[in-house]
């Protein structure tokens, strides 16, 4: 038996749950990585659900305490951001293993707080 009629297909839907929908080649490699780790979840969806609540949270947080910056670009090993108080363009990277700033080196500043929260930043 075929389904014709795809008007309805709330009875693929589990009772109090959503249906996100992930293209299957970046959902294998994202499930492959995270059942290499070594973590207290024991399924990606739980994970997944409290990845996606923090990247909101954080964003909140960007857009209220650092609303002078901007995202601008991914590159090599880092972000490009836009500071319009210094009107100028900032590179955040990995170097070895620590978090470098172009304008700030390796002394904390708002870059690197705006990069390790921005959900596009991965290292």
């Amino acid at each position: 038996m075929f389904i014709t009629d795809l008007s309805d297909l709330s009875f693929m839907v589990v009772q109090g749950y959503t249906n996100l929908s992930v293209k299957t080649d970046r959902m294998d490699e994202i499930r492959r990585i995270f059942d290499s780790l070594d973590t207290e979840y024991e399924a990606l969806a739980p994970f997944a659900a409290d990845a996606l609540e923090s990247a909101v949270y954080k964003l909140d947080f960007l857009l209220e305490y650092l609303p002078h910056i901007t995202f601008s670009g991914l590159g090599k090993n880092g972000m490009a951001l836009f500071d319009a108080k210094s009107d100028e363009l900032v590179r955040v990277f990995v170097k070895g293993k620590k978090l470098h700033c172009s304008v700030h080196k390796e002394k904390p500043c708002d870059h690197k707080i705006f990069a390790a929260f921005h959900h596009k930043f991965a290292c």
